[in-house]
């Protein structure tokens, strides 16, 4: 608490561990951006294969980190524009905008979050085009919009 520093977290390379690969490391690994989000620590590099060096943040940053809104009872309407999408495409299309703004360092982004959604879904449709035309003529439309939504957010997160 009283000053940042550097920390070595083993987590191990996984050879005992089923099909050798270790659940703790990739739990590890995982959880590092969100720190960073959250302003606990600065960066990681990976050390060796089984541990990495991570760089403590000042106690003072956690004061400056953005507020987390992720989980909410009730999400807001959709824009109108959006209001067609499958409730999981909406509520994973809210989470990317918002993950989106939070690496902006936007802080009080509740005003943009719909223009976010809206923007991001505009980036993704004009791609998804060009996918649907090299997919069969029964794929999915939404599904290919989800999963792309899904892929940004792993991303960001990571």
């Amino acid at each position: 608490m009283e000053r940042a520093g550097e920390l070595l977290i083993i987590t191990g390379r996984g050879n005992g561990s089923e099909s050798g690969v270790s659940v703790v490391r990739q739990a590890v690994a995982a959880l590092l951006p969100s720190l960073r989000r959250r302003n606990v620590i600065t960066g990681w590099q990976e050390h060796t294969p089984g541990s990495f060096v991570v760089t403590l943040a000042p106690v003072a940053a956690l004061f400056d980190a953005p507020k987390r809104r992720r989980e909410r009872d009730v999400l807001p309407e959709p824009p109108a524009s959006l209001s067609a999408l499958l409730p999981e495409t909406l509520a994973d299309l809210r989470r990317l905008a918002i993950a989106s703004l939070e690496q902006l360092g936007v802080q009080n982004f509740d005003a943009f979050v719909e223009q976010e959604m809206t923007t991001t879904f505009a980036a993704l449709s004009a791609t998804l085009a060009t996918a649907l035309a090299e997919h069969d003529d029964d794929t999915d439309p939404e599904a290919l919009l989800h999963a792309a939504i899904r892929h940004a957010i792993d991303e960001l997160e990571s």
